[in-house]
């Protein structure tokens, strides 16, 4: 796990502080709530695109990527459209994670989701989800 941290005024850390109190919670869990649907909030409207890293594929995607490259390095490949290039079995992969691909996960909200169950947690020391 890493540490975010935050600079704030003195004032705003006190009513932060008080904030939680009066929601009989500790300022770590309000700080893990606030990140987690703050982030859900900030792009319930706004599309963001990431790269994926290696680490995020699938098993099936990582399959369906190596099929892909053996059919790209066939004879003639280049010059086949999109149509010929699929019932060969060519599958497009997404190399990006994103919140706006109908049909795919969405993955601002498994991220504010799992931020927000961290302050559930009594030791919050799982892996990411």
């Amino acid at each position: 796990m890493k540490t975010l941290s935050i600079q704030l005024k003195d004032k705003q850390y006190d009513l932060l502080s008080r904030i939680a109190k009066s929601e009989h919670r500790k300022l770590s869990d309000l700080s893990y709530i606030l990140l987690g649907y703050g982030i859900s909030v900030q792009f319930c409207d706004q599309g963001v695109v990431v790269p994926k890293e290696a680490s995020e594929y699938t098993e099936e995607e990582k399959q369906t990527i190596a099929n892909n490259e053996a059919l790209e390095a066939t004879e003639g490949w280049i010059s086949l459209d999109w149509e010929e290039r699929k019932k060969r079995g060519y599958e497009n992969v997404h190399t990006h994670l994103s919140n706006c691909n109908h049909g795919s996960q969405d993955f601002i909200e498994e991220l504010s989701n799992s931020i927000m169950d961290l302050a559930l947690e009594d030791n919050p020391t799982e892996e990411y989800p």
